[in-house]
Formats: C-alpha cells, structure tokens, sequence
C-alpha cells in the first residue's frame, strides 16, 4: 500500500504498558557498561563500551570482578571512548 504524495506515516504514540516496558529496558541496559572485552567460555558477550544488562552483572558478577562500570562515571566513560585514560 503507498501513501498519498505528501502524507507523513506516524506510529501510535505507546500505551501505559508499553511506556513502563521501555523504561524497564532503559534501566536494564543503561546501568552498567563493559569496561574490557568480557567472554563466556570462549564466546565474546561484550565488547569494552557496550552496556551490560543488569541482570546479567549480578547472575556472574561482573562488577565484583571489575570488568563493569556504572554509567555515569569516568570509568564508563573512558570504556565507551568519551574519556581519556590518564585522568584527562
């Protein structure tokens, strides 16, 4: 099906449900973020900057072992590659 010449398709604005299913999802993926390249057995799970779902940081303890920061913080920032090592 086209749409007529000019028209802007636009999505339903989300629910209540689906409101509270994103905000979920933030906080699980926006917590914590790999601060070095984190393996399973010999499988890659994480590159160093991607964000770590919380879940998963308390299931092996990740942040116990060091190998998690908590966004927001210089560690985070210098594993995502906005900061520099070194105290700059």
């Amino acid at each position: 099906m086209t749409q007529p010449t000019g028209a802007t398709p636009t999505a339903p604005a989300p629910d209540a449900a689906a409101r509270e299913h994103l905000a979920e999802q933030a906080k699980e993926y926006g917590t914590y973020v790999a601060t070095t390249d984190i393996y399973v057995g010999m499988a890659l799970a994480y590159r160093e900057g991607d964000p770590v779902p919380v879940s998963n940081v308390e299931a092996h303890g990740y942040e116990k072992n060091g190998l998690v920061a908590k966004t927001g913080t210089k560690a985070a920032a210098v594993a995502a590659g906005t900061a520099e090592k070194g105290g700059k």
